[in-house]
């Protein structure tokens, strides 16, 4: 298992890692940490996308794991699960484009690239 951190949950993560969280995933964390109402939730880092790519459309070493862990923290802070038509946990995707590679990926919060 890597030691590499994927996954920030909102609170982990500030203004000044925009570089890692991406711009979204970085106000986000700020907001929480600055007392905002903003609903719990994770950020998985442009690093994960890069190794993601590097690793010829490998699925990083850790990332699923700490996706899972992220996930069900989220899933207990607001009482809702990904998939339960009773009280659904909606995730966001971020769509991601490379354009000298003429790759598309399509990053869902359960930590799948297509």
């Amino acid at each position: 298992m890597t030691d590499r951190k994927y996954v920030y949950l909102f609170p982990e993560g500030d203004k000044d890692q925009k570089d890692l969280l991406g711009g979204k995933g970085a106000n986000l964390a700020e907001m929480t940490n600055l007392g905002l109402p903003v609903p719990p939730g994770f950020t998985i880092t442009t690093q994960a996308c890069n190794d993601y790519i590097q690793g010829g459309t490998t699925m990083p070493e850790g990332l699923l794991d700490q996706v899972q862990s992220a996930l069900r923290q989220v899933e207990e802070q607001t009482g809702k699960s990904l998939g339960d038509p009773e009280r659904p946990l909606l995730a966001d995707s971020c769509l991601i484009d490379y354009p000298l590679s003429r790759r598309r990926l399509l990053c869902f919060g359960r930590g799948r690239c297509l």
